[in-house]
């Protein structure tokens, strides 16, 4: 209960505060607040590469923000930014999905694979075949194989 009158209160002061434009994807103000003047792009980006504005005391990334002023609704999952673009939040480039959804809209692997492929990993036990190739699906990983090369696997 408490919840959602945080995510109401969070919509009321948003809609009567902020203006969101589908077709560029920005946030402005409708009225001065703090450095803020009414009509100017308001939050910054973050270290994490999204944008985040201040509002009620709090941090929220901005297309939370713009999933909660376009539909009165808090986001249920992840908002995957569907071409990668992290700075591009127009309507028709964001979309609610699960975490499992929003990481099989990867285009690179995790910083820490060494082969570099998503889904190919060092298999060391296996010196004739060392690439493992794996997908998980619904939270279930499925085995594909040992391979002898990272292309093969991938």
């Amino acid at each position: 209960m408490v919840y959602e009158q945080k995510i109401n209160d969070l919509l009321q002061y948003a809609n009567k505060h902020l203006h969101y434009d589908k077709e560029t994807g920005v946030i402005t103000r409708k009225t001065t607040v703090s450095q803020y003047q009414a009509g100017q792009r308001t939050g910054y980006v973050h270290r994490d590469g999204y944008r985040h504005i201040g509002v009620m005391g709090k941090q929220y990334k901005e297309h939370r923000l713009i999933w909660l002023l376009v539909y009165g609704a808090w986001p249920k999952g992840d908002i995957d930014h569907i071409n990668h673009d992290k700075a591009d939040n127009r309507l028709c480039n964001l979309r609610d999905v699960s975490t499992s959804g929003n990481m099989q809209n990867q285009i690179r692997a995790h910083k820490k694979n060494v082969s570099g492929l998503i889904g190919v990993t060092k298999h060391f036990k296996s010196p004739k075949k060392p690439w493992r190739a794996r997908i998980r699906i619904n939270k279930q990983e499925i085995y594909l194989g040992t391979f002898a090369s990272k292309e093969e696997a991938f």
